[in-house]
């Protein structure tokens, strides 16, 4: 009966003691037994009948923060962008002139219209230009302090910087976030650390 208990979770395989299984396994003298038996209480999610919900992981973590990052290229992104809506906001006033000068021989209720619409958009088009200054400095800023070179600071390899992280994870540069599994060398914070720091990788 040892051998047959009914596993309510994983019915697809029928009936088996996984216990069993596992304590079989880990009898083995090239098995590790704490590494083989580590209990894990979060996975990086759970399922509900809605679908996937995020949690902890305590398995491994994820890297974030890339190792290598063409600095120069994310502050030309930023470049580019302004400059997208500098001319939007250049080719907005030039066709607001236009109007105006229209409007002036002979005035129009739908010209009067689109003037306005384009001081509505020619307004937008300079916060919208001012937000991206603001955000290309600090992302500068953050560039400095953590990267050298195109390379991550050694000082921040293990990424253990919580800021580090947030920048990347859900921060301002979200769009460069590495979804690599993180090797750390010193830092013991998820199982996956711990089994680097008992296994001799050959």
């Amino acid at each position: 009966s040892k051998l047959s208990k009914y596993e309510n979770e994983t019915a697809v395989f029928g009936f088996y003691n996984a216990w069993w299984v596992f304590g079989e396994v880990a009898k083995t003298s090239e098995i590790d037994y704490a590494i083989f038996m580590a209990e894990a209480e979060n996975v990086g999610y759970k399922r509900t009948k809605r679908g996937e919900n995020p949690m902890p992981n305590d398995l491994y973590d994820l890297e974030y923060a890339p190792a290598k990052l063409d600095c120069k290229n994310v502050i030309t992104q930023y470049d580019q962008d302004i400059k997208h809506f500098e001319d939007k906001q250049a080719d907005a006033e030039q066709e607001k002139t236009a109007l105006e000068e229209k409007n002036g021989i002979k005035e129009n209720a739908a010209t009067q219209k689109k003037i306005e619409k384009l001081v509505t958009d020619i307004k937008n088009y300079a916060e919208k230009i001012a937000s991206l200054q603001t955000e290309k400095a600090e992302v500068k800023s953050i560039l400095a302090n953590y990267y050298e070179n195109d390379s991550l600071k050694e000082i921040y390899t293990e990424r253990t910087d919580t800021v580090l992280v947030s920048h990347f994870k859900n921060g301002l540069l979200s769009r460069y976030k590495s979804d690599d599994i993180l090797l750390r060398k010193i830092t013991q914070l998820t199982i996956l650390d711990a089994i680097r720091q008992e296994v001799v990788w050959e």
